[in-house]
């Protein structure tokens, strides 16, 4: 069996899971594998890989679970996936799938019955990674005279985001709940050293806050980010 649990069969790639012999009168007659069919060759990645460069190609497939609504802020249905990988990848929640054109939020991981391992996953934006020109008030001075932190000099990089739902942990009780429309900004560290409630940045040609933020023991920083 080759090292990465992958074959092709008459021009079909399948992952293999587990082994399972068959034995008689104690001696090993045959060895059964069952096999799910992949989907294309796609790449796991950190977040912080997909914003810069890194990860893992891999052969992995996505098969539709459910939709589901959130009414208090959109009649748009969400969709949620199962995907796969071999036994032997290394697969952890928070990681995303690309597959084609279409990227998956890894939030669980699980081993089915087959020896196959299972991501639970919720389907994300495609076109999810934008410009983001920020405006930091760490390190500055506020200026009650003129209501202002003086003169903040903005920064321009790439960020990712996605619905706050599909990656918010709310750390303390007195945390900032969600309101409708926030979103979730995921931004790498070299980007923003310091963020802040109250910063301000621009994103999709309108202005948005910094609600909250936390680290993502990734490089990255998760910020909270609301209309201003």
């Amino acid at each position: 069996m080759p090292p990465r649990s992958v074959v092709t069969i008459e021009g079909l790639t399948w992952i293999v899971g587990q082994k399972n012999t068959d034995s008689f009168q104690g001696s090993a007659i045959r060895n059964k594998y069952v096999i799910h069919q992949a989907q294309a060759l796609g790449k796991l990645q950190t977040v912080k890989q997909l914003l810069t460069t890194g990860g893992v190609d891999l052969y992995s497939s996505a098969i539709w679970v459910k939709d589901s609504k959130e009414v208090e802020s959109s009649s748009k249905l969400y969709s949620f996936m199962d995907t796969f990988f071999a036994l032997g990848e290394d697969v952890f929640a928070g990681q995303v799938l690309t597959l084609g054109a279409d990227k998956y939020r890894i939030r669980n991981v699980y081993l089915g019955g087959s020896g196959i391992q299972i991501g639970e996953a919720s389907v994300m934006p495609r076109l999810n990674i934008t410009s983001i020109t920020y405006m930091s008030t760490s390190g500055l001075a506020y200026n009650a005279a003129s209501d202002s932190f003086g003169t903040i000099t903005p920064t321009v990089f790439n960020g990712l985001w996605e619905r706050f739902q599909d990656s918010y942990n709310y750390e303390t009780a007195s945390a900032p709940k969600y309101v409708t429309g926030d979103l979730l900004l995921v931004v790498e560290k070299s980007s923003v050293a310091t963020p802040k409630s109250g910063d301000t940045l621009t994103m999709f040609g309108f202005s948005w806050i910094v609600i909250s933020f936390q680290d993502d023991l990734n490089l990255c920083w998760e910020l909270q980010v609301r209309r201003a």
